[in-house]
């Protein structure tokens, strides 16, 4: 007997993002690595890139390099989902070689700002004080 696939890939991120990015920093970001499994194989992987004052999103489909998926988000100029000052989120879903499509996963959000400074630090005591 036949065993159909009805189950979507599962899929995740590898790498680590940092809270905040500048022009330069965001130039040299490393490839976005991520790792999707399925019995039946992995045909795909998609990262959606969404900016969330300005509800824009674009989507951008993943290399295979052997074991991880990877999107080299460096040669990427945000100015098309928004541009500085703004908050971003990163999502990941994969397609198994079945059709079945996993659901975005949680996303990873990040700032991309003129400059990095934090307005806030916190105490050891737990309280919050401006930096400003």
């Amino acid at each position: 007997p036949t065993v159909t696939d009805t189950t979507p890939p599962a899929v995740g991120f590898i790498s680590t993002f940092n809270k905040c990015y500048t022009q330069s920093s965001w130039a040299n970001i490393q490839p976005v690595l991520s790792i999707a499994t399925d019995p039946s194989g992995v045909n795909s992987v998609t990262y959606k890139l969404t900016n969330n004052m300005l509800n824009r999103s674009s989507e951008f489909a993943a290399l295979y390099n052997g074991s991880q998926w990877v999107y080299n988000f460096s040669t990427l100029s945000l100015d098309s989902v928004g541009g500085l000052n703004y908050r971003y989120n990163l999502q990941v879903k994969a397609r198994d070689m079945a059709g079945n499509e996993s659901s975005y996963s949680n996303p990873v959000t990040f700032d991309y700002n003129a400059s990095c400074i934090p307005p806030f630090s916190e105490t050891s005591g737990g309280g919050v004080n401006s930096n400003q």
